[in-house]
């Protein structure tokens, strides 16, 4: 993987698919990266405000945001901060919740007699 330099706060990387072209320019125009990619090889695109991306054929490359996928690129020139700006899907952490125990059928009253040999009424 190429890097650009240990950028802190660098959260994308593009790689390539298949072999081809990637520049990295600036907002002023100057190139930070610039080469031909072999196939499987990365670029870790530096945490730099303005940076543009530009590539042979964008379905050629691979855009990662924190280590996920989020798919090829969506067009052969596009502004780093669009891509490093979607969403990643994290891990949602909730607390367990409570299981309600089973219901049961309610005990008999403590006051109750116990059930004993019952005679007919009379008439």
């Amino acid at each position: 993987m190429y890097d650009s330099g240990g950028s802190p706060g660098s959260v994308l990387t593009i790689q390539a698919l298949k072999g081809g072209g990637l520049i990295i320019r600036g907002g002023d125009g100057s190139v930070y990266f610039a080469r031909q990619l072999a196939a499987g090889e990365a670029y870790k695109v530096p945490n730099v405000a303005g940076l543009t991306i530009d590539v042979s054929e964008p379905y050629d490359f691979q855009v990662f945001v924190g280590g996920q996928s989020k798919g090829v690129l969506p067009a052969r020139q596009v502004l780093a901060s669009k891509l490093a700006a979607a969403p990643v899907a994290a891990p949602v952490l909730t607390a367990p919740r409570p299981v309600a125990p089973p219901a049961t059928a309610p005990a008999p009253p403590a006051s109750a007699a116990p059930a004993g040999p019952s005679t007919p009424p009379r008439p």
